[in-house]
């Protein structure tokens, strides 16, 4: 039987997902496929390298090289801030180096589940180019151009997402595109740690892979289910449900990562598989992914001084009692999900996340799309479990609308709580 080689690359804060990322491989593998994992290590301790592996089984092999090159000047040349990829990332342009007696490799970032099996990826023929990957679901596009591609000056290209790339070794080692991943690096257009330098050095010869294959999850969060079935897929989603379950690989690329915080569906997902790990006796600590926004929100009024004057009028307001929180209407440490995003509403939350007096579950608006940053759609508060929903709403016909809504999903009205009432 042939035997299908994957590689991840991983320094000692990425181990972890590491280990769940092929876990989730090794579940997956209906076709009972014969895999050899590589794992390019830069500095992990020998602790890490024992729960790496433990996930040997008779199907998959785990291999660990490990490898010294710091990166550094290359790491530094980045025009974006606050990346947080970790340079280790750069081992990727050695691979045809490192995995020197290889030809055909399936790359995969950490942060990666894969929901399906993954075998169809190692029928695709990348004979004639150096990968197939997956045109980035982040990118935008006017008149037919990439947004991605056009400011590193390469407009005729379709940009794509290097988290996941089955890749030719033979041919680019014959070609030496390590050294040319490299140079562009140190001399082009560098917005990504290494995603510019693969699309600029390689783009034109790869093969464009389905969404299936590398599904960006927060744009969950930016779409409707149906919208991410017309934009992407031509296909029909009814839930979010239905449209996760269809993809192969599930690429959680936020910034808040579902092992730090509490992501609706993507920390659920990470989590049925973390506890297959050698990991499982170590209880995540996950942070609130909606209190970080209500920070960011804060540091936003701190250091801005219109905003700030702006904020001290709202308590001004409130000691009036004008937006009052009805605190006797609901108990300490309930489950709140927030109506309203607008001036009341980024108050509300503001007040509750730093009194910590109840957890707010799900924060809604009408104009999630617009809004975006956490807020979701008001259609999911049926998804979620909950003491109340409170109105931050101030304009009364609004309220009234809201209220319609809300019995039209068969909520109690005694778990409304809105404002003034």
């Amino acid at each position: 039987m042939d035997i299908n080689h994957v590689v991840y690359v991983t320094d000692e804060y990425y181990v972890m997902p590491t280990c769940v990322s092929i876990q989730s491989i090794i579940e997956n593998n209906i076709t009972n496929s014969q895999f050899l994992v590589h794992i390019i290590a830069v500095e992990i301790s020998e602790e890490s390298e024992k729960k790496i592996k433990k996930l040997s089984d008779k199907r998959v092999a785990i291999s660990i090289q490990h490898v010294t090159e710091k990166y550094d000047g290359l790491y530094l040349n980045c025009l974006s801030n606050g990346i947080h990829v970790s340079k280790a990332a750069l081992c990727k342009f050695d691979l045809p180096v490192i995995l020197s007696d290889i030809d055909r490799v399936l790359y995969s970032d950490s942060d990666i589940i894969f929901n399906k099996d993954i075998t169809p990826f190692f029928s695709v023929n990348i004979d004639t180019c150096y990968i197939a990957a997956v045109d980035d679901m982040g990118d935008e596009y006017t008149d037919g151009v990439s947004k991605l591609a056009s400011r590193i000056g390469r407009d005729e290209l379709r940009y794509f997402n290097s988290g996941i790339m089955y890749m030719n070794l033979e041919k680019m080692r014959k070609d030496d595109v390590s050294s040319k991943l490299k140079k562009y690096k140190k001399e082009g257009i560098n917005f990504f740690v290494d995603q510019d330098s693969f699309n600029a050095v390689i783009g034109k010869d790869r093969i464009s892979l389905s969404y299936q294959y590398n599904f960006r999850m927060p744009v969950i969060n930016k779409y409707e289910p149906q919208e991410i079935g017309n934009i992407f897929f031509k296909k029909k989603y009814e839930t979010v449900e239905d449209c996760i379950e269809d993809q192969m690989a599930l690429h959680m690329t936020d910034k808040m990562k579902p092992w730090e915080y509490n992501i609706p569906w993507a920390t659920d997902i990470f989590l049925k598989y973390y506890i297959k790990t050698a990991y499982s006796e170590e209880k995540l600590v996950l942070k609130s992914s909606l209190k970080e926004y209500v920070n960011k929100v804060d540091e936003l009024y701190n250091s801005n001084t219109m905003l700030c004057n702006y904020l001290n009028k709202l308590k001004e307001i409130d000691e009036k009692k004008a937006w009052r929180i009805p605190f006797e209407k609901f108990n300490r440490g309930d489950k709140i999900i927030l109506y309203g995003a607008g001036k009341v509403g980024q108050y509300y939350a503001k007040v509750l996340q730093k009194t910590e007096y109840c957890e707010i579950v799900l924060w809604v608006d009408e104009n999630y799309k617009k809004i975006g940053n956490y807020i979701s759609n008001p259609n999911y508060i049926t998804n979620y479990e909950f003491d109340y929903v409170l109105l931050a709403l101030a304009n009364n016909s609004v309220i009234n609308e809201v209220l319609v809504k809300l019995q039209n999903m068969q909520i109690e009205s005694e778990k409304i709580i809105r404002l003034n009432e």
